[in-house]
């Protein structure tokens, strides 16, 4: 009984923030832009691969956050790592898609490529160790650029975070104890990372 109730929440909850943060996503970033025919750009050459990055690490934490999810409602390992895991592909397709319609921008074939790195990393460490053993990860800090192009790089803290790829700073960070067993000597707290 106690999975048939978290497996009713998490429908509930789920589906509730996957809703809020859709509305969210389209008044922080569509709503000012005149909507098109769908059609797709090659935006693989701007901000110098720091979109795709972005699109990397939320495809991986979305499907990381889905696999936990399932889990706690009861779902067997393998098949919460695939659903779960994929999670965060769906997610930002449906990103991709709102992209698509946009008239000044676009869906882009990079951003799907990125998406699915994403979900790989994760679904196959998962079912390569039942662990992360390298783990992304992202962080932002405020910077003077979005006082010049405000309309590009969001006019308040949550639109910049997204926007302004000049704070932000992303790495792959892995566990020296999870790399080297669980026996080891190393302290659990110690890890290397890649920028």
């Amino acid at each position: 009984a106690t999975f048939r109730h978290r497996k009713t929440t998490l429908v509930i909850a789920g589906g509730a923030a996957y809703a809020a943060s859709m509305f969210g996503l389209y008044h922080l970033w569509y709503s000012d832009y005149s909507q098109s025919k769908f059609h797709f750009i090659n935006d693989n050459d701007e901000w110098m691969g720091a979109d795709k990055l972005g699109h990397v690490t939320t495809s991986y934490y979305v499907g990381r956050l889905g696999y936990d999810a399932y889990r706690w409602a009861g779902m067997q390992e393998r098949r919460a790592t695939w659903i779960g895991g994929l999670s965060g592909f769906i997610f930002l397709t449906t990103i991709e898609i709102l992209d698509g319609f946009s008239a000044e921008g676009g869906a882009s074939s990079g951003d799907l490529a990125a998406n699915t790195l994403g979900s790989a990393l994760f679904i196959s460490q998962q079912l390569a160790w039942h662990e992360q053993k390298a783990s992304l990860k992202w962080s932002y800090h405020p910077t003077s650029f979005p006082d010049y192009r405000p309309d590009l790089m969001g006019s308040n803290f949550l639109q910049q975070s997204i926007k302004d790829y000049n704070g932000q700073t992303f790495w792959l960070s892995s566990n020296l104890r999870s790399l080297t067993g669980k026996e080891s000597r190393i302290p659990g707290c110690l890890n290397v990372a890649v920028i």
